[in-house]
């Protein structure tokens, strides 16, 4: 009969045991570990190449937004920009029935990249750093004309399909309003290192434009209505003339002379024009501006709203400032 040592036993299961161990760390030192490392750089590896992937399909985005502004800008130096943009603004006056415009053109502005301060001072960077990005140029163009003329040149300039941002414009009524001095600011932007200056298609509204200058051509804001006849001179008739009246002192404000030809938008905001009916003094008055007794609260394309301490009282565009109506 054979007899087993419980201690022999024992000693061989703890034998086993570590023999196991050893084995699945050479194993995990041998196999598992590098395998899960090279997993890891693969995944590491395929993002990075779908990150490059995305980069060069923003790239190539970016750069056909960059060839299509550049092929519908005016060139790509100052002179010929300078130049091809006094034509454009010549030609769209023209264009309006304006013969007389007077262009002019004012100091240009270099931009440089925005990602400036994340670029390292070495190498190609260095360049890249003090590239310009984008130039801008501004120019004006002035002169007198007809209401629908300076508004068919403004429709003519938001059509232009060359690169343009209106930076602003000023109407000023002329005699009784049938002629308007004008003043448009704009600037156009080109690429230095690369740009078109071939032909343009010849200036022409879109429907939505050549209605909006038909409604206000209809209107015609800025045109004083005729004074009213004179009133027929009375009768004389031999009486005793009266007592001297008291001193009445000074008279009182013709606000019946005084109309509401117009309101625009102006380089600070809404403006509001009035206009003396026999003297011919106008005034361009803005929110919070004071005239006369009354301060101007509000303007709309409609009319204002004029304050008198804690009364308002309304005018709309033709009107005569006595005409106001009270405001509940």
């Amino acid at each position: 009969m054979i007899r087993v040592r419980p201690a022999a036993v024992m000693a061989t299961l703890v034998g086993l045991g570590m023999l196991g161990t050893a084995g699945t760390m050479l194993v995990r030192s041998r196999w598992l570990g590098p395998a899960a490392e090279l997993r890891a750089s693969i995944a590491e590896a395929r993002g990075s190449l779908e990150s490059q992937r995305q980069a060069l399909r923003e790239a190539s985005a970016v750069a056909a937004e960059l060839d299509a502004f550049a092929a519908s800008g005016l060139g790509t130096t100052r002179e010929a920009v300078d130049h091809a943009l006094r034509t454009r603004l010549a030609d769209l006056a023209e264009a309006a029935g304006i013969t007389t415009a007077s262009v002019a053109t004012r100091g240009e502005r270099v931009l440089g990249t925005p990602m400036r301060s994340a670029m390292p001072r070495r190498g190609v960077w260095d360049r890249l750093r003090d590239e310009p990005d984008l130039v801008e140029l501004g120019a004006s163009i002035s002169g007198e004309a007809s209401l629908p003329a300076v508004l068919q040149l403004m429709a003519n300039l938001t059509e232009a399909p060359w690169p343009r941002r209106i930076d602003g414009f000023r109407l000023d009524p002329r005699g009784a309003g049938e002629r308007l001095g004008f003043r448009i600011d704009v600037t156009t932007g080109y690429l230095p290192d690369r740009g078109g200056d071939g032909p343009m298609p010849p200036p022409a509204a879109s429907p939505a434009a050549r209605e909006a200058v038909a409604r206000l051509v209809a209107r015609d804001p800025f045109r004083l209505p005729p004074p009213p006849p004179p009133p027929e001179p009375p009768v004389a008739v031999a009486v005793e003339p009266p007592p001297p009246p008291p001193d009445p002192g000074p008279p009182p404000f013709p606000w019946g002379r005084w109309q509401l030809t117009g309101v625009a938008e102006g380089p600070g905001g809404p403006e509001a024009w009035v206009r003396h009916r026999d003297e011919g003094t106008a005034a361009v008055l803005a929110t919070g501006d004071a005239f006369h007794t009354l301060r101007v609260a509000s303007i709309d394309a409609e009319g204002v709203v004029l304050a008198l301490g804690e009364d308002r009282v309304r005018i709309l565009v033709g009107e005569s400032l006595a005409a106001a109506r009270r405001l509940k």
